[in-house]
């Protein structure tokens, strides 16, 4: 019925429209995402192929996770700020280099 190249663009199209459907449907419901600092993947569009782990008991100034992806473990602080900030494991702000 459609030749090859046309079923790869309407793919292409689909799978990158429901990525950004899913960041959308994502944030509505928990109102930040995470990109690891490892992997550099956004928590929100790998999260559809992987298992991302929150580690517990959770510190009470932020977040433990254990990336699903690439497996290291990363430390948020959702205090400080009001959006995540990627933290040392006391919970003190990582700063750019």
């Amino acid at each position: 019925m459609f030749d090859e190249k046309t079923k790869y663009r309407f793919y292409k199209k689909l799978y990158k429209w429901s990525r950004r459907k899913f960041r959308d449907a994502h944030l509505d419901r928990y109102k930040n995402d995470i990109k690891c600092p490892f992997c550099k993947e956004w928590f929100s569009i790998s999260g559809i192929d992987y298992k991302h782990e929150y580690i517990k008991p959770e510190p009470e100034w932020g977040t433990h996770v254990r990336c699903g992806q690439c497996g290291r473990d990363s430390y948020w602080n959702l205090v400080a700020f009001p959006f995540p900030v990627r933290a040392e494991s006391n919970g003190d702000p990582i700063k750019d280099k």
